[in-house]
This record gives structure tokens, C-alpha cells and sequence, in this order.
């Protein structure tokens, strides 16, 4: 690759990639660097040119990272941090028997609940924490609760769009009178 550092400094390097993932709203490359001769980040808006070279990677560098795997949720990894939730009751309840992580720790302190996980903060886990709407407040990191805020408020300007008057709707029930 031709990698641009912070700097403006550009250099070339040969790198074996283990893992894609987003951290803090950018896009890294885990890989192996064979420079440096380390694994090392590379800010994927910063690489200039990728070249595929024909060499195979020993499978032993590419097998390495899997002790690393618990610390993700799901396809889009990232490098695990701490997350702290607050829920309502009823989802406090829901995450006892459907745990969103292997890390997760449920605690109750007076009546208010906390979820903690140890999780790559990545596009699945926004998914899920917008899918719980109102039931979840994110303590930390606070730059996850603001992804969330702007992702609810582009959601809501979108959906207003649509709509010129809001009009009193009458969710069926299923129950007869």
C-alpha cells in the first residue's frame, strides 16, 4: 500500500490484512506490517494505492487473530471497548434471557438498570441499540450516544418528509368490541 501518515508522510508497505473494522466513526485495517514488523492500524481514508501482490501469507499470521474474536459483534469488527447502557425495566428484562454480547454484565442500582458489554462498537451493534429506541440510553462512550442522536434525528427528518400533517393513527389490535 502507499499509506499517507497524520503527518502528510507517505510511504509504501508491504502488509499481510487480518481484520476491516470501525472505530469511532472511521474505518481501520488491522494488518500485519511487514516495515515494522508488528501488527499495526492503517486509516483505510488514508491509504493512496493498493496493490495485490502475488505472495500467500503464512496461515499462522492470518489464524492469529481469532482469540481476538470474542470481543466483536457481528460481521463488522472492531476493536472492543467499553459500552455502558441504561435500560427501562422491560428491556432490562429481555437482556437476561437474550444477552447482546458474551461480555455483557446486567446491574440494577436502586430503579435504574445498567448493562455493561466489552464490544467493537461497529455498524451492528448501532443497529441494535437504535432498534431499542426509547429504552436505551447510551452512558459510554459518548461518541456512540451522539452517533445515535444524529442517526435518530437524520431518521426522523427523513421520515417527516413524508408526512404533511401528523395524523392521529389506529394501530389495529386484533381485539373485537
Amino acid at each position: 500500500i502507499t499509506y499517507r501518515n497524520q503527518k502528510g508522510e507517505r510511504t509504501t508497505r508491504v502488509i499481510a490484512p487480518l481484520v476491516l473494522f470501525i472505530s469511532r466513526g472511521a474505518t481501520y485495517i488491522r494488518a500485519y506490517c511487514y516495515q515494522r514488523q508488528e501488527k499495526c492500524h492503517f486509516k483505510l481514508s488514508r491509504i493512496e494505492k493498493i496493490t495485490i501482490m502475488p505472495d500467500q501469507f503464512s496461515e499462522g499470521l492470518l489464524f492469529d487473530e481469532s482469540s481476538n474474536l470474542d470481543g466483536f459483534l457481528g460481521a463488522f469488527q472492531a476493536e472492543p471497548e467499553r459500552v455502558v447502557l441504561e435500560v427501562d425495566g422491560i428491556l432490562h428484562r429481555h437482556l437476561e434471557e437474550n444477552p447482546l454480547h458474551g461480555s455483557q454484565k446486567l446491574r440494577r442500582e436502586k430503579q435504574r438498570y445498567f448493562v455493561e458489554l466489552e464490544v467493537g462498537v461497529n455498524e451492528p451493534l448501532i443497529h441494535q441499540l437504535l432498534g431499542f429506541g426509547a429504552h436505551v440510553r447510551v452512558l459510554e462512550p459518548s461518541y456512540l450516544a451522539n452517533l445515535l442522536i444524529e442517526r435518530h434525528t437524520a431518521a426522523l427528518e427523513f421520515q417527516q418528509e413524508t408526512v404533511s400533517e401528523p395524523e392521529q393513527l389506529e394501530l389495529p389490535l386484533g381485539v373485537e368490541e
